[in-house]
């Protein structure tokens, strides 16, 4: 069966905890994953790793942010086929307003594939035509911004928000068209958690 339960950290560090409870899942961050597992406090969790106590007997699965590559295979494709995938990467990028941990976050395609540019062109305009939600994550609105001092030459893609929805909650889309240089870039190493 299953119930929903509203709260915060003290709820769920209770349910955690509970008898009645078999197994966790829990999607965030490395932080929290370690504050459930070995403990609240800094001091806890350092002396629970160092002697392997963990504070919950129970199985868990964690699913800890990521950034989830949309690789795009070369070809010759259609201005129609072109439209219709550019409309499925936003979708994986748009859906639960990218909140979530599998959102696809970097684009990659071949540098040589001659629709390249007309390929993130498509996919940049359907982001201008979709309607911007409000931004719920704690946190969203300084990751986007952290994101955009890391890459200034991105494009803010300012869209309508939703009705009835409060226009001061929104972040813009942002596209980054450049290209990533590898092992530690920041796009690659950090989960944007917010619409990049």
């Amino acid at each position: 069966f299953i119930k929903f339960v509203r709260g915060g950290a003290d709820v769920g560090s209770y349910l955690c905890q509970h008898d009645g409870i078999d197994d966790v899942h829990i999607t965030g961050s490395a932080q929290t994953h370690d504050i459930i597992v070995w403990g609240a406090t800094e001091a806890e969790r350092a002396r629970n790793k160092q002697a392997n106590t963990p504070r919950l007997h129970k199985p868990i699965s964690s699913e800890l942010g990521g950034v989830s590559p949309i690789i795009v295979a070369p070809g010759e494709w259609s201005d129609k086929e072109l439209r219709y995938q550019a409309r499925n990467v936003a979708g994986m990028v748009t859906n639960n307003l990218s909140f979530n941990c599998i959102a696809g976050k970097v684009l990659v395609l071949d540098r040589d594939w001659p629709q390249r540019e007309q390929f993130v062109d498509e996919v940049r305009k359907v982001f201008a035509a979709t309607r911007s939600r409000p931004a719920y994550y704690p946190g969203a609105k300084q990751r986007w911004e952290a994101f955009r001092g890391k890459y200034p030459g991105s494009t803010a893609i300012d869209t309508e928000p939703l009705p009835g929805t409060n226009p001061e909650n929104h972040l813009p889309w942002l596209l980054n068209r450049r290209m990533c240089d590898g092992r530690g870039e920041h796009a690659l190493c950090r989960e944007a958690f917010c619409r990049c």
